[in-house]
This record gives structure tokens, C-alpha cells and sequence, in this order.
């Protein structure tokens, strides 16, 4: 049966030597083992994670990289934003209409409870993240249901035509609907706190984990690339302070600082250590925005209030001051390297007071208005930027209420959730367009707890992207949808900031700069698969 050309050009087949993973973190101290070998590698990769864990069940991991060391995913997005076969060794759509996406499983693999990984088990995990609430339950918007074609071939069914990138992406471990969890631990969800029970070059040693103190992961020797393992022990450890972080890398308490601040960096590298960068940037900074997510009713219903609420942020000011040299003021909400991002849309709202106060007044609120706001410091360190949104919105006569927290990421998405604060301080870093209009924004999603109706022009050229036949095209059209979506300005995007990672240089692989939102050390790829010096 002859393929047609356009199913030829979604077909992807990409064979992977390693395995990559995903672990999440909520846990009791019991089980586990302590082992200290690792296919005769001795060593310690000790991360400095820059928040807590909500949970260590995949439905709730947030971070992911909680979960990297223990779950692979369906597919890999290596560090420069490709895409590489992990549990699946290949994918197509089925027909032009990009609804539907074929996977063929990798064969001869098992979970930690010994099950086979098989489309069964595949759908059953896939249907428990669809049904289960939690913070990353809006990740799998807009998938409709997920089936078993083959024994070993998976159907994922969207309710809209979906990008190439966007499919590829939302199955791979940095969004967490592919990341497979086996039977047993879908039978009792409780117990991947002190269990994992995925497919990963390592596993939770629940006795050597304590919640909010260190995560700790010892080889898998179930595991079907045992080349993968290159240390005998991997520890999280949340350290919320960035400069504790940084001390710590520095002597040697640990391998890895997440998220060191960019007023660091000299001091980092001055002591040896090897920066990395992430391009797209992710949280806690990489687009650092205020969320005006009460569109419903009350001022923030009135495009013209979001409009000038825009114009009165002093991007390049605030962009200096708070994030240092490397940010880029941006008045868009995707960033240079992400699907959709749009260059005309960078200085689309110049700082304008003027402009600002003649908006509002159109609006009908010449006098301005009070807007309580959310601002969690797992996102705005010190309240910094909070506090410059405070100075900018009163010289419009708005009047904010500024409310902190310190609460995890986890904790703070359930806040946002909540739909108790109309406006919030976020980071959606390393995110596209669909993602933005599909996923982020979807009814009840953390940047829509209140559910507001979506634009039906925005919905239009999205689609239109969507069943594009190339991902060239795709790329071009995305670019019209991202206009629709600034000029909406449902969020206020202030910078572009890199990720900035510090790692011992003792450690190889390690990328100098990266396009994905989270850096992932247990890449399925092997060039990538961090190591120690002497593995």
C-alpha cells in the first residue's frame, strides 16, 4: 500500500541507544535500596533543585526534573529542541487532518513492577494523567482520548488539528502526559511517593528520601539500556535560596545549581564552574509576566485595560534591574526559539504612559482601580518584580495589593488555580503559541482558573496551523496566531530570560546552551547522557 506524500512527511523514525526518565517527589522513608554500584561507575550527581516537589506521581510532578531520573517518556526533546525516539521508536499522523498521531512502542521493555510496556499499559497510564487533577492535568489539552491500535501501536486522538512540534513536545518528558507510569503503581497511586514504577535508568530509594529534604535515585537494573546508568546515586535537593545554591555547587556539595542568577554568573565561572543557558528560559524567570486572568468581568474584561496596563511597564528598565543583562525586554509572549515567536511583536507595547492613561480612560476608568496581586516568590525572588509592578501601575493610578507567597511551584499552581486572585505574577517559559492557546489558556488551566471563553480569530489561526501540511508552513502561520494572541494581552510579558545553570565541569556532556524548558542529565541520547569525568 503506497504511503501519500503528506503522511510521509509527518513519518519519524529515530532510533535512540539510552533511556531517559522522570521522577517525582512526594514520600514517606520506607523501602529501597542503598546500592552503591553503577555499571563500574562510581559517584554522586547531587542536583540543587530551585524548588520543592509537590508529589513524586508524574500527574503532579512539577518540576519534572523530579521525575527525569525514574520515567521516560514516549518521546525526547534532546537539548537543542529536536525530537529523538524513546519509548516510541517512531510516530505519523494518520491522513491531512493532524488529529490523529500513531506511535509504535519500543518492544522487549518493562516497569519496575515487571509489567511489559505494551499499548495497554501505555493507554492506561496516558488515561489516569487525562483524568487525574492536579497541576499538569491542563498539559494534555487538547488530547481527546488515547487507544491501542497493535499490540505494541498507540493511537492519540486530539480534538483539533495539532502542530508537528506541539504533538512531539507534549509527549516527551518536559510536559509529562508521555510519561508512562506501570500498572502497580497506577493500581496505588500513593505509593509512587516511596516507589517509582516507570521505565528509567534509575529508581526512588525511598529510604534515602525525605520530602522536602533530599530525593534519592539508585540504578535500575531492570532497565533495558543498562549503558545509560552512568552514576550510582542521583539526589534532588530543593534549595529555594539561589545563593545557597550557588555556594553550594561551588564547595562541592552538590554538582548541579538550578537557576543561578544572572548577577552570579561572573562569580560562578570565576570559581570554575561551567554555565549553561537556556535560551527559551523556564521558571523560576524565563518570562517573567503578570497573568490578568479576571476577564470576565471587573476592569481586567476590558481589552483596553490589559492594553494599558502593557503600556506602563518600563520593560527595559525593570529587565536591567531585576534580571540583569542578559534578559531582553519583550512585549510578546513567546520567546525567540519557540514556535510561533513573532520579532514584530517585541516592542509592540512601547512604554507609554500617556497611552496608558488615555486607554483607561476610553475604558471608562479615568480615576484607575485596585488589583489585588498574586506574587509567588518560586517566580519573583524577593518580590522584586512584584514590587516594580506596584511603582509602574501607580503612576497610572492603579493601585495594587500585592499578595506573597513562598509556597513550591506545585503549591503555588494550586493557589493560582484556586480562582481566588484576578491577576499574578507567572513564568511560561519555553512555551509556543499552541501551547499558549491550547494548553496554558484553556478553560480552568492555571493561566485561565477562571475560565474565560477563548477568541474565536484566535482559534482560527490556530487551526489553520494546525492543518498545515509542512512544518515549515506550520512555523509561518503560527506566527499570524501569535499576533492575535499580544494583541489579546491576556498576560503582560515584561523580559526574556535565559536559564542560567551551574554545573561542576568534572561532569561531561553537560550542553553550553539549550531549547528545552528543563535541562534533562539522563538523556535517552547518548552524546547528551551527562557523566562523571572518569565514566
Amino acid at each position: 500500500m503506497t504511503t501519500p506524500a503528506h503522511e510521509k512527511r509527518w513519518t519519524r523514525r529515530v532510533s535512540v541507544a539510552a533511556a531517559a526518565s522522570t521522577a517525582l517527589v512526594t514520600l514517606a522513608a520506607c523501602g529501597g535500596s542503598t546500592s552503591n554500584s553503577g555499571n563500574g561507575n562510581d559517584g554522586t550527581l547531587a542536583i540543587g533543585m530551585a524548588s520543592d516537589t509537590l508529589s513524586l506521581d508524574p500527574t503532579s510532578c512539577a518540576p519534572p526534573t523530579y521525575c527525569f531520573p525514574a520515567y521516560d517518556s514516549l518521546v525526547h526533546q534532546t537539548s537543542a529542541g529536536k525530537y529523538a525516539a524513546d519509548l516510541a521508536t517512531s510516530w505519523k499522523f494518520l491522513g491531512s487532518g493532524h488529529q490523529t498521531l500513531r506511535l509504535t512502542l519500543r518492544q522487549g521493555t518493562h516497569f519496575t513492577d515487571g509489567t511489559e510496556l505494551d499499548a495497554q499499559a501505555v493507554v492506561a497510564s496516558m488515561d489516569n494523567f487525562l483524568k487525574t487533577p492536579g497541576p499538569n492535568q491542563s498539559n494534555a489539552v487538547p488530547v481527546d482520548k488515547v487507544t491501542a491500535s497493535g499490540k505494541y501501536s498507540v493511537d492519540v486522538h486530539y480534538s483539533t488539528p495539532v502542530t508537528y512540534d506541539f504533538a512531539l513536545w507534549q509527549l516527551s518528558g518536559q510536559n509529562g502526559l508521555g510519561t508512562i507510569v506501570g500498572p502497580k503503581g497506577l493500581a496505588n497511586p500513593k505509593s509512587l511517593n516511596t516507589t517509582s514504577d516507570g521505565i528509567g535508568p534509575y529508581k526512588l530509594d525511598a529510604a534515602a528520601t525525605l520530602k522536602g529534604s533530599v530525593y534519592t535515585y539508585v540504578p535500575n537494573r531492570a532497565y533495558f539500556n543498562q549503558s545509560a546508568i552512568k552514576y550510582s546515586k542521583i539526589t534532588l535537593k530543593p534549595m529555594q535560596n539561589a545563593r545557597s545554591r550557588l555556594s553550594a555547587v561551588e564547595s562541592g556539595q552538590i554538582d548541579w545549581a538550578q537557576a543561578i542568577p544572572a548577577t552570579d554568573v561572573d562569580t560562578a565561572e570565576s570559581s570554575g564552574l561551567r554555565i549553561s543557558t537556556g535560551k527559551l528560559g523556564a521558571a523560576p524567570d524565563g518570562m517573567p509576566m503578570l497573568v490578568l486572568a479576571q476577564r470576565n468581568t471587573g476592569p481586567l474584561a476590558n481589552v483596553k485595560v490589559r492594553q494599558a496596563i502593557s503600556y506602563a511597564i518600563p520593560r527595559t528598565q525593570i529587565a536591567k534591574a531585576v534580571y540583569g543583562s542578559s534578559a531582553t525586554p519583550t512585549s510578546s509572549m513567546v520567546p525567540a526559539g519557540a514556535q510561533g515567536y513573532n520579532e514584530a511583536d517585541t516592542n509592540l507595547y512601547p512604554y507609554d504612559k500617556t497611552k496608558a492613561k488615555q486607554l483607561l480612560a476610553e475604558a471608562g476608568y479615568p480615576n484607575g482601580f485596585t488589583l489585588t496581586v498574586f506574587d509567588p516568590t518560586v517566580f519573583d525572588a524577593n518580590n522584586t518584580l512584584g514590587q516594580a509592578l506596584v511603582s509602574a501601575l501607580a503612576a497610572i493610578d492603579i493601585k495594587v495589593n500585592l499578595v506573597s507567597s513562598d509556597a513550591s511551584a506545585g503549591t503555588v499552581s494550586q493557589q493560582v488555580g484556586s480562582g481566588k486572585y484576578p491577576a499574578y505574577v507567572w513564568n511560561a517559559g519555553a512555551t509556543g503559541t499552541f501551547s499558549l492557546a491550547k494548553v496554558n489558556f484553556s478553560a480552568g488551566a492555571y493561566m485561565n482558573p477562571f475560565k474565560v471563553a477563548t477568541d474565536p480569530t484566535l482559534e482560527k489561526l490556530v487551526k489553520q496551523a494546525g492543518l498545515a501540511a509542512t512544518q515549515s508552513e506550520q512555523n509561518t502561520l503560527m506566527k499570524a496566531a501569535t499576533a492575535r494572541l499580544d494583541e489579546l494581552e491576556w498576560a503582560v510579558p515584561v523580559a526574556s530570560v535565559p536559564t542560567l545553570q551551574a554545573t561542576r565541569k568534572d561532569i561531561t556532556n553537560v550542553p553550553s546552551s539549550y531549547l528545552t524548558r528543563e535541562l534533562d542529565p539522563f538523556s535517552p541520547v547518548t552524546s547528551e547522557n551527562w557523566s562523571p569525568a572518569n565514566g
